[in-house]
């Protein structure tokens, strides 16, 4: 996932799952290390 993610990308999670639980920080980590800036869908849409 990491990997195909690029500048005004959207990613959609359902947590229903604890592996996407458990995965999520490494998620956010490895985003953020690439310069990405995260937001919820509010900031996105100006909200």
């Amino acid at each position: 996932m990491l990997t195909n993610a690029k500048g005004g990308s959207i990613v959609l999670m359902h947590l229903g799952g604890y592996e996407t639980y458990a995965a999520l920080p490494r998620i956010v980590d490895g985003l953020r290390s690439r310069g990405f800036n995260l937001v919820n869908l509010d900031q996105l849409l100006g909200g």
